[in-house]
């Protein structure tokens, strides 16, 4: 039975990545033959900009459907306005890019997320404090590690999900391929993950653009928005 969504843009998906100076930064991934990969979804760019307001004349629908779960629009909504109070800005516009890549970051999350539990792999709440509490140190302090990852689109109450993210990663990578390098882990991590996109039948609404899940990215919209996902 097909799924319908309601109408632009384009997403990256991503994996979370340090520099030394324990920066989150980007990574992208490539497997033999295409372009698919993780990439962070720290992006500057502005593309236009679209509203995103709880009120309107139609209701909220679902941006994002993987197999029998879906991420509502509200849901998206309220991730984006977290953004961008935490930026002292309105929270009733967002640019284009803020939108896509919170897309993108909600997506992948739960994607590790579904290949975690098959991996049998977590990150307890210890973890996640400590890789916090290291994070903060090399960035001179919590405020500072929060500042930095504002200015890069993550709202403080988003943080700790990045850090389960990483160590999620991290640690599929060792799962996946034990004997292999850092690279190695990576692709089979890559693999892993695009493997379970197709599986659970990834979605993203037309308002948005056309999941790929092969490629891990979100594609132009479609023309005619009324044709139905099988």
């Amino acid at each position: 039975m097909g799924r319908r969504f309601d109408n632009s843009d384009n997403a990256y998906n991503t994996i979370m990545n340090t520099d030394r100076q324990g920066r989150i930064v980007k990574t992208p991934r490539h497997t033999t033959g295409r372009r698919s990969r993780l990439t962070a979804v720290f992006t500057g760019a502005v593309a236009g900009v679209v509203v995103l307001s709880g009120c309107g004349s139609s209701p909220a629908g679902k941006a994002v459907v993987m197999d029998d779960y879906s991420i509502t629009e509200a849901e998206l909504n309220d991730q984006v306005q977290q953004i961008l109070i935490a930026q002292g800005r309105s929270p009733d516009a967002a640019s284009q890019a803020l939108v896509v890549t919170t897309i993108d970051r909600m997506i992948t999350t739960n994607l590790v997320d579904a290949v975690a539990v098959d991996a049998g792999v977590e990150a307890t709440q210890g973890e996640i404090d400590a890789a916090l509490a290291a994070y903060s140190e090399q960035a001179g302090g919590m405020q500072a590690f929060e500042d930095s990852l504002v200015a890069q689109d993550i709202a403080p109450s988003q943080i700790e999900s990045i850090m389960r993210l990483n160590i999620l990663a991290e640690r599929l990578g060792q799962a996946l391929d034990p004997a292999g390098s850092q690279d190695a882990q990576s692709v089979a991590l890559l693999q892993a993950v695009v493997d379970k996109s197709v599986e659970l039948g990834t979605e993203v609404s037309p308002r948005y653009g056309t999941w790929d899940g092969p490629s891990l990215q979100v594609g132009p919209a479609v023309n005619d928005l009324s044709i139905p996902f099988s």
